[in-house]
């Protein structure tokens, strides 16, 4: 079956800290995998390289003649990509030499705002203008896709709860005891409050305090 789209670029916010990519470039290795016959590219809006430009120019070269790109030669330690480089020794992406026609454009963020609604179709705008025989299109935020949003409240439920116990709810944060509210703070006790801070006893006061 043909695919809707022939290349696949996946875009992040972008950091300094090389460990918070690493679950991005591992996405993008499981993706590149799963869609074996479409180029899957990860860009980064900030902070980090590759650019959305540069991931464009990637997918757009390797489709061009040159290798798929892969973890090994986008990733730190192999050689900055760029229009110029994307591939060792391969050919400059252009509108002229690439075999592209429709690129998905993937926002990994949880939600839209500025970047998903402003930021990445300004991007795309440019891109469009630089490859016009190629269509864009872009997605929603990734996280409030329907999967990707059940996935997440799983995930937060099975933490949350103790291991082989029931799940976790504000009937029974306790084990098997009450919930836990104001009127109920002290284990089956009175609310504590200025008139009986003391289990049943009277309300301190400068008359009952022992002093006179």
């Amino acid at each position: 079956m043909t695919s809707a789209f022939d290349a696949i670029v996946l875009i992040a916010h972008g950091a300094r800290d090389a460990r918070w990519m690493e679950p991005f470039y591992a996405m993008r290795a499981e993706i590149a995998e799963r869609l074996a016959g479409q180029q899957v590219a990860l860009a980064f809006m900030e902070f980090a390289k590759p650019t959305f430009p540069e991931a464009v120019a990637e997918v757009c070269r390797a489709t061009a003649g040159g290798p798929k790109a892969t973890p090994s030669n986008t990733a730190a330690g192999g050689p900055k990509a760029s229009p110029s480089n994307t591939a060792a020794g391969g050919p400059k992406a252009s509108p002229s030499n690439t075999t592209v026609h429709r690129v998905l454009v993937v926002p990994i963020f949880l939600s839209g705002g500025g970047h998903v609604a402003g930021d990445i179709p300004a991007l795309v705008r440019t891109e469009q203008a630089r490859y016009p025989k190629v269509e864009f299109a872009i997605a929603g935020a990734i996280g409030e896709e329907r999967e990707v949003a059940a996935g997440m409240i799983d995930a937060v439920t099975r933490l949350a709860a103790p291991a082989g116990g029931p799940k976790a709810s504000p009937s029974n944060t306790g084990a098997g005891g009450p919930k836990a509210s104001p009127s109920n703070t002290g284990a089956g006790g009175p609310k504590a409050s200025p008139s009986n801070t003391a289990a049943g006893g009277p309300k301190a006061s400068p008359s009952n305090t022992g002093e006179r």
